[in-house]
């Protein structure tokens, strides 16, 4: 099994590297390679790509699609969508008006320009697979994908398993060879079923990830952990209980909060500090969902501290009203050096209309 991050910014690949330890630990023969084209010029994705299959004849290709542009308030791949916007819709000078269409063009661009680019690779890279393996088959998942999984649907080649979600049950199924019908998926050719994004994801027990295994299979883990200073992913619970309008994370992890046992999380992080690790980003839809995971946040920063894990920093989202002083007191002694909070409107009226509490 190939296992293909499709190029998105440079962030640590920590969903595909799950999805490999997870079926690494079902299927311990199972041979697998993590291809990484987030780390590779965009120039070369397209060589790198064919020549990893023309190498390793992969049977199942597992593309994992992180993001579709995101236009968010802030310098991106694009430009600035949110300055752009005003200055079409309010300035006043015709020329700025201008400047700011001619980079909402320029966003367009981008974003089509990367969403043929993707499609581009997985069909060439299902056609190359098929080369070696006949009945080679690709499964497509992903953040991008788990909410686009309707209109991408219409550019993947017919066959293609579109994964809504997590992806760790699914593929556990497919090697098994077993019915994809309860699955949350779909393949292309027939139309999804009615309200898949809301169906609820399966368990999972999840247990610290191998990351010996993980190096061994994914050469381009040292490129992350060279530079020293970069933030690495370690989940520490899926899910969040909230129904904010704009976010997606209710809808592909569920509704239900899944905490990881404090013992796996700290393990797995021993593991990645004894490489060098010292940054470490919790990538949680919310660090704290509710008041009620506060001593799950205790338990395991109090579990950080006793492993002599002393000397790192760490990041999160988090919100203001899930704090107490024990938990703050924990957050500064164990090294966090900042966390992500948004500060969406002093209007109370506007933050119910939002679902945000």
């Amino acid at each position: 099994m190939l296992l293909v991050r499709l190029p998105c910014n440079p962030i640590f690949p920590v969903g595909p590297i799950y999805l490999a330890d997870h079926l690494h630990k079902r299927f311990p023969g199972l041979p697998q390679e993590l291809l990484d084209l987030a780390a590779v010029p965009l120039l070369d994705v397209h060589a790198v790509l064919k020549q990893t299959i023309d190498r390793f004849h992969p049977t199942l290709l597992v593309f994992s699609w992180r993001d579709i542009q995101i236009y968010a308030p802030v310098d991106g791949r694009g430009g600035n969508p949110l300055q752009h916007s005003f200055e079409v819709f309010y300035a006043r000078h015709p020329l700025r008006r201008l400047r700011g269409a001619l980079g909402g063009l320029k966003l367009m661009a981008a974003y089509y320009g990367e969403l043929r680019r993707n499609l581009r690779l997985i069909r060439r890279g299902l056609r190359r697979a098929r080369r070696h393996q006949p009945r080679a088959r690709a499964v497509v998942g992903g953040g991008a994908v788990s909410v686009f999984y309707e209109q991408l649907g219409r550019g993947l080649p017919r066959g293609t398993v579109v994964s809504v979600g997590e992806g760790e049950v699914l593929l556990e199924a497919m090697l098994k060879g077993e019915s994809l019908e309860r699955q949350r998926c779909y393949v292309v050719g027939a139309p999804p079923r009615p309200g898949l994004i809301h169906e609820p994801p399966a368990p999972l027990e999840k247990t610290a990830c191998d990351y010996t295994y993980i190096s061994a299979i994914w050469p381009q883990m040292e490129w992350y952990l060279d530079g020293g200073d970069f933030y690495v992913g370690v989940q520490t619970k899926r899910g969040c209980p909230h129904n904010c309008c704009y976010c997606v994370y209710t809808v592909i992890e569920g509704k239900a909060v899944r905490v990881n046992p404090a013992r796996e999380v700290v393990a797995e992080m021993r593991q990645l500090y004894d490489r060098g690790v010292r940054g470490f980003w919790f990538t949680d839809a919310q660090f704290i969902p509710a008041r009620r995971y506060i001593e799950d946040a205790k338990e395991l920063l109090r579990a950080i501290l006793a492993a002599g894990m002393t000397d790192i920093r760490w990041a999160a989202y988090i919100r203001a009203d899930n704090l107490d002083a024990e938990l703050a007191e924990l957050m500064v002694a164990t090294g966090m050096s900042y966390f992500e909070i948004g500060i969406t409107s002093g209007s109370q009226e506007l933050v119910r209309k939002m679902r945000m509490g």
